[in-house]
């Protein structure tokens, strides 16, 4: 319990024997460049691999739980022929999940099917790859709660035509609260848009009113194999409008099985990297939903076998992995390009198979989370992203799962992003919800508090900046205060 009202801010890492007083006495964290605010938290709970029954001892789920600092990691049994490895999931605001899919169908929150959550994304490739365990492609889903409706979740995704082309956008609508809090299906496989081509890597963003959200997909033809066109399309309260197109920087070929696309957390920047046409970066405008300065990067020197993009909490530093190795941009550099700098070199670690760079994603721990492109029960960990160089750490297979998983990491939009203050679109009154920086979470344990005895504070992680803790005493007086340095 903290003696203030409204927001408060807070963070300390550890006290003893602070307090030998009589009258009670409270501990307050204080960091000023942190505002504590409830998370929402749809993003806590990561799930992994598939069911195989001829090899259940090394194949199966795993599940890493955000909710807890440091994250868990359990091993979790799957239903017959499901399969993780691409994927998108959703959790409620207070972390606990909902339902995911493999492109096939939708699990909830026992790990079974969904009722009525089959045979998404009817059609010939359905009925080729979905008896066997998963549907064939890349980030060609995602989940987002419906604006204004707590218990509804839209998964938007893409549906192959007969001739391997992604060619229709459908939306699901999940209720969570029916069968007796299961969850269960309300509309299923509503056409949005049937077009010539899209291509993979879609991801979702924040409207500036803080309420709304803007998906974002890339586009291309066999007839225009050039193509730099984006579609996006207004997920509110009302529903689904768009598309609104843009043509936008240099051209896009068509190309599958490997790359990603991302927003920054603080939604201004965009970014997109394949390995046949480079990558892609551009700012975005929440408020509009259209982008500007364009840039694009080439890496003829490298080999993009699989690669992958992510930005680092604080949203300057641009992650791109290139199958053998993780680079580091420097988004506020007068040159981005040319701040590139190599971060990682693949180790030639196998367990079983090699552990290369691939998917990326940002965890609510602040850390950057990357698979391998190969069946592997490893994954790479970058500690400290907003650091500049090889100060960022990166841990190449510092986090072990319990069972095997191919290549694929869950895709999610940054959640805890809300309104922008000063937009015109600012208009519900939610800018003064601000972003908690990513792994700088309000996981303050301070007990016993109040306390007329010894009092313990701790952080889940070291602290990496100054900070200080202040005691006050039952009249709100601070009576003492203690400058903490990192570490």
């Amino acid at each position: 319990m903290f003696p203030c009202q409204g927001y408060c801010y807070g963070m300390g890492y550890f006290i003893s024997k602070a307090m030998k007083k009589k009258s009670l006495l409270w501990a307050y964290m204080t960091m000023t460049f942190i505002e504590l605010f409830a998370q929402a938290k749809h993003d806590h709970i990561w799930l992994f691999g598939s069911h195989d029954f001829e090899l259940d001892s090394i194949w199966g789920g795993s599940k890493i739980d955000f909710n807890l600092a440091p994250p868990s990691v359990t091993e979790v049994e799957l239903p017959d022929n499901f399969n993780f490895d691409e994927t998108s999931m959703i959790s409620d605001s207070n972390g606990s999940f909902i339902a995911a899919t493999d492109g096939c169908s939708i699990i909830n929150n026992a790990f079974q099917y969904m009722i009525d959550g089959d045979s998404l994304n009817p059609g010939e490739q359905y009925d080729s790859f979905c008896p066997v365990g998963g549907y064939p492609t890349s980030q060609w889903s995602i989940m987002l709660p419906k604006p204004d409706a707590s218990h509804l979740y839209y998964l938007f995704h893409l549906a192959f035509d007969g001739n391997f082309f992604l060619a229709q956008l459908y939306f699901t609508e999940i209720d969570a609260y029916q069968n007796n809090g299961l969850g269960g299906i309300l509309q299923k496989n509503q056409l949005i848009l049937d077009t010539l081509h899209f291509g993979e890597q879609m991801t979702a963003c924040r409207h500036a009113n803080g309420r709304d959200w803007w998906l974002v997909l890339p586009y291309g033809t066999v007839q225009q194999p050039t193509a730099n066109r984006y579609f996006k399309f207004l997920f509110s309260p009302t529903g689904i409008s768009g598309p609104f197109r843009q043509d936008i920087g240099d051209g896009w070929g068509l190309q599958y099985w490997s790359g990603q696309a991302t927003f920054s957390p603080d939604g201004t920047k965009y970014a997109r990297l394949n390995p046949s046409q480079g990558m892609r970066l551009f700012n975005f405008d929440r408020c509009t939903g259209e982008f500007f300065n364009p840039r694009a990067f080439y890496f003829p020197n490298d080999t993009l076998t699989a690669c992958g993009v992510a930005f680092s909490p604080n949203s300057r530093f641009l992650y791109a992995s290139f199958g053998d190795k993780v680079v580091q941009y420097d988004t506020e550099a007068a040159d981005i390009e040319a701040s590139r700098v190599t971060v990682a070199v693949y180790d030639g670690f196998m367990s079983p198979l090699w552990t290369n760079f691939y998917q990326q994603m940002l965890a609510p721990d602040g850390k950057i989370y990357i698979t391998a492109s190969n069946s592997v029960n490893v994954l790479h960990v970058i500690h400290n992203p907003n650091e500049k160089g090889l100060d960022c750490e990166l841990e190449q297979h510092g986090f072990q799962l319990p069972k095997l998983h191919d290549w694929s990491i869950p895709n999610f939009p940054h959640f805890r992003l809300y309104g922008q203050s000063g937009s015109p679109c600012d208009t519900l009154g939610l800018s003064h919800i601000t972003e908690q920086p990513a792994g700088e979470q309000s996981q303050v344990k301070v007990y016993p508090n109040p306390a007329s005895g010894e009092v313990t504070a701790s952080l889940p992680v070291p602290l990496r900046k100054v900070a200080t803790w202040t005691l006050f005493d039952q009249l709100g007086q601070a009576v003492r205060q203690v400058v903490m340095s990192p570490g």
